[in-house]
């Protein structure tokens, strides 16, 4: 503005020692919020706490008032590096930490400065990376009392923390929450200006509850959520069916399974690797190794690419039943259409040689020469990858006992 002074600025405190010339802002402003907040935020970067809380003392003193952003960058900084002065290590005490952020948390209230939306935000990383569901739980709650909107990305990080500690119950608890502040489709409309801003459930809500109860046997319950995608009008996307699809298979329930692929294709949704890998995987694991192939196949006329992965699913169902020759046959057929194998490639093939060496003096099953072969060709193929080193005595050892152990033929 015109006439501003261009020297120092005048609300500078008497006395106030000098700062380094690296520390003004462009404006020549010192002393000013902004200025605090940055030397606040650079000794949190450095992981320098005592240096942060003394800069926030010496903003009071200066007469300037913490800001939201003076306490979310001080909050991060506690949360990150603990409550100590230094990077917090692996051995510091949760407890403390957790203390110090409540510790921060008062203060902020007893300056009266309102918790933001960052606020929270910071607050669910501290407790998901504390294990604290509770108080996880507990800070959602608090952010809508507070009048602080929630948006579907924060119950997603909670609903998402609550699957991984085990805790369905909470996790359908924040759903069902989410899912009455949408409203049903006939009463969306009038419901747009009384639900909080941000506040709808999206796919990635439902299908985190799924992966829940599909990783704890509760099928029925993961195959309802497709109802309760539809009912807020929503449709399943691959995710959603790929998720159900390994619940059905880990159920053993395999034709359920192919069965949802078929109703994936109905809906839209387009089936991918990761679908046809969780099939080939349960045909393995109950020894029809002649569907998975038929599957890789069916891959092929749908057009749905082929990766070096697929390859691998079937390399180790055909080693986890012992059929060494099937898979290294399967492995040098791909590498000449140009497939280039990695570490996961030769994997089935180490722990074959390993499982036979061990085990052959009590084991009925003995293995032909075809077999030992192609586990030899694996493990010298596998040496030369780099997937095993030079200098690995406990596989040589494996090599030569599976030489020398008794076979057909």
């Amino acid at each position: 503005p015109t006439g501003a002074p261009t020297g120092a600025p005048t609300g500078a405190p008497t006395g106030a020692p000098a700062l380094p010339a690296a520390r003004r802002c462009p404006l020549g402003d010192t002393h000013g919020a902004p200025a605090f907040n940055r030397r606040v935020r650079d000794a949190c970067d450095a992981g320098d706490l005592p240096l942060a809380r003394a800069e926030v003392r010496r903003m009071r003193e200066a007469g300037v008032a913490p800001t939201a952003w003076t306490y979310n960058t001080l909050l991060h900084g506690v949360a990150t590096n603990g409550g100590g002065g230094k990077k917090r290590s692996r051995g510091d005490a949760p407890d403390a930490q957790a203390a110090a952020v409540r510790e921060l948390l008062d203060e902020m209230a007893q300056a009266g400065v309102r918790r933001d939306f960052v606020t929270y935000t910071t607050l669910f990383r501290f407790h998901a990376a504390r294990g604290a569901l509770k108080d996880g739980v507990a800070a959602l709650e608090a952010m809508q009392a507070e009048g602080v909107s929630p948006d579907t990305v924060s119950f997603n990080a909670v609903i998402d923390w609550a699957v991984r500690r085990g805790d369905l119950e909470a996790a359908e608890m924040l759903l069902t929450r989410m899912e009455r502040a949408c409203g049903p489709p006939e009463s969306r409309e009038g419901q747009q200006q009384q639900r909080p801003r941000g506040l709808r459930p999206d796919v990635v809500s439902f299908n985190l509850l799924a992966r829940g109860y599909g990783a704890v046997g509760r099928t029925d319950e993961a195959y309802r959520i497709l109802d309760r995608i539809r009912g807020v009008g929503l449709r399943p996307n691959a995710v959603t069916y790929n998720t159900l699809v390994k619940a059905r298979c880990n159920a053993g329930d395999v034709e359920g399974g192919e069965a949802l692929l078929e109703e994936m294709r109905a809906a839209g949704a387009v089936p991918d690797a990761v679908s046809y890998c969780t099939l080939m995987r349960a045909h393995s694991k109950r020894g029809s190794m002649d569907a998975a192939e038929d599957l890789l196949n069916h891959m092929r006329r749908a057009g749905v690419a082929v990766d070096m992965r697929v390859h691998n699913t079937l390399i180790d169902g055909w080693c986890g039943w012992g059929k060494a020759a099937h898979a290294w046959d399967h492995l040098r057929a791909v590498q000449a259409e140009g497939y280039k194998p990695d570490k996961h490639s030769y994997l089935p093939f180490i722990k074959l040689a390993k499982w036979h060496a061990t085990n052959w003096r009590t084991h009925t099953d003995v293995l032909s020469n075809r077999e030992r072969a192609a586990i030899g060709s694996a493990l010298l193929a596998a040496r030369r990858a780099g997937v095993i080193k030079a200098n690995n005595a406990y596989l040589d050892m494996v090599a030569r006992a599976v030489k020398q152990r008794p076979h057909r033929g």
